[in-house]
C-alpha cells in the first residue's frame, strides 16, 4: 500500500501543524501568513479512509519546543489519530524516547525510529527490536550495511523503510536489498520502478 509522509510539529502557541520546519508563528498568525500550511486536524480529516500515513514527530533537540520525554506531542499525536478513526498510520520519529512515550500511551500503534548518518545501524536495529515495527534508514547508509543487515531486522521483526529515493537505479537497487518501502518525493517513478522490479 501507498503511504503518505507528513511531518508535525508545535506552533508557537502549542497546536499541532504539519510542516517540516520549525515555526515562530502562531495558529492565527499561520492562518493569516501561511494558509497552506496546515493543521494535523485539517490533514487527518482529509485524508482518512483514502491513504495510509506515517506520522513524523519532529521534537528536535536544540528546538524551543523540545521536551526530552516527547510524552506531550506524543499524547496529543495519539489523540489526533483516534479522534479520527485513522487507524492505518504509524508514527516515526529521530527521537527514540518519544516513540518510548508513543509506545507505552498505545501499545498497538505501530512505531518506526528515523536514523541518520553517523548512527550504526545495528545499534538503531537493537534499540527498535520489540519494539518498533519498521526501522528507517538513509539510504546510503543501508546501501553500505547490505542485504544482510536487511534479513537479519526481518529475523527481529522489524521492517525496513527506506529514504529517501528519487531516481529509478537507486530504486531498484534497494529493493534488490529486500526492503519493505521506500520513501521518494516523486511517487510516478517509484511506482514504476517497484512495478518494474515485482516483473523481474
Amino acid at each position: 500500500m501507498d503511504v503518505v509522509e507528513l511531518d508535525v510539529r508545535w506552533s508557537a502557541d502549542g497546536e499541532l501543524v504539519v510542516t517540516h520546519d520549525p515555526t515562530e508563528l502562531t495558529l492565527s498568525e499561520i492562518r493569516r501568513l501561511r494558509p497552506e500550511m496546515p493543521t494535523l486536524d485539517d490533514v487527518l480529516e482529509a485524508l482518512v479512509g483514502r491513504v495510509a500515513l506515517e506520522v513524523e514527530i519532529k521534537n528536535v533537540p536544540g528546538e524551543s519546543t523540545y521536551e526530552p520525554a516527547g510524552s506531550r506531542i506524543a499524547h496529543e499525536v495519539l489523540d489526533a489519530l483516534r479522534r479520527h478513526a485513522f487507524a492505518n498510520a504509524f508514527v516515526a520519529s529521530f527521537d527514540a524516547e518519544t516513540l518510548r512515550s508513543v509506545n507505552e500511551l498505545d501499545g498497538s500503534r505501530p512505531t518506526g525510529l528515523l536514523v541518520e548518518p553517523p548512527t550504526d545501524l545495528e545499534s538503531a536495529l537493537e534499540l527498535s527490536a520489540g519494539r518498533d515495527a519498521f526501522l528507517l534508514p538513509e539510504v546510503t547508509s543501508l546501501e553500505r550495511a547490505s542485504s544482510t543487515f536487511v534479513d537479519r531486522a526481518h529475523e527481529l521483526g522489524v521492517q525496513i523503510c527506506v529514504w529517501t529515493v528519487d531516481d529509478p537505479a537507486t530504486m531498484s537497487r534497494v529493493f534488490e536489498l529486500g526492503v519493505d518501502a521506500v520513501e521518494t518525493n516523486d511517487p510516478a517513478m517509484g511506482v514504476s520502478a517497484r512495478n518494474a522490479f515485482a516483473q523481474d
